[in-house]
């Protein structure tokens, strides 16, 4: 990619190699990978398990450097964890404070940044945006594990970050939660016009949400093939599993994972 290409990418992956140093010797993780994420594109990232989406991520979000290459964020190289970029987890009890009331807990990347008004009232607008409305003063223990998501989901949306990372966030939710909670995050994603990076495991779950998808080779992984997602919007768990583009899709998926 040229330097004027990036310029107009919201995050650019630019060769980025991962070493580390072990007992055993060097452990190559990341080998020259290559990707870009657009404004406002909704971008799935999966690949063989053991590739390595876990370092590329903590590169990504700046917790951890490449050995070489680059992360830029709106033209800025990554160096720490930078304030552009949202983060919704997949073990939202860990990543949620049982301590802390659901207002508290949306409220707590904006204490830096605004004055408590101003916490409450972006708080109280991006739950609403959840549907969660009239949760504010419940502690995420007293919830479903598909609302404490979308409590974790609120907070990345009060941020207000143009980029949201979302890492498997639908992992640790029944299959009928998860399937709801696809379609929340498509409706979310039009809605705000944010643009999201997901990684996931589930071929199905890329090929229903996805506007491309970057599948990952095995270790020390790099960039497979992408696939561009044309299937039509709105989707439809139903409508749109049903297409034949959409099985189409799935089998580029699978061939991508097994060579």
């Amino acid at each position: 990619m040229t330097g004027d290409e990036s310029r107009h990418e919201l995050l650019t992956v630019s060769k980025v190699d991962k070493i580390f140093q072990t007992d055993k010797g060097p452990l190559h993780v990341l080998d020259q990978l290559d990707f870009r994420v657009g404004p406002g594109e909704f971008v799935c990232l999966l690949g063989p398990s053991g590739a390595g989406k876990t370092t590329l991520l903590r590169a990504v979000s700046g917790l951890d450097l490449a050995t070489s290459g680059s992360v830029r964020l709106e033209g800025v190289e990554v160096t720490e964890p930078p304030e552009h970029m949202a983060f919704v987890f997949q073990d939202y009890s860990r990543s949620l404070l049982a301590w802390q009331t659901v207002e508290e807990n949306v409220m707590l990347p904006l204490r830096r940044s605004h004055n408590r008004a101003t916490q409450k009232q972006k708080a109280h607008e991006a739950l609403a945006s959840v549907g969660l409305a009239g949760f504010e003063t419940s502690y995420p223990w007293q919830l479903s594990g598909g609302m404490q998501q979308r409590v974790a989901i609120a907070r990345a949306l009060a941020y207000d970050a143009p980029l949201m990372i979302m890492d498997e966030p639908f992992a640790a939710v029944d299959a009928q939660t998860r399937a709801e909670l696809q379609d929340f995050i498509l409706e979310l994603h039009a809605a705000s016009g944010k643009a999201i990076l997901f990684v996931t495991h589930d071929v199905d779950e890329a090929a229903y949400l996805s506007d491309r998808i970057v599948v990952l080779t095995a270790r020390p992984a790099t960039v497979n093939d992408e696939i561009r997602n044309d299937l039509p919007k709105p989707r439809d768990q139903i409508v749109t599993k049903g297409l034949p583009r959409y099985n189409q899709i799935r089998a580029e998926i699978l061939g991508l994972i097994k060579h």
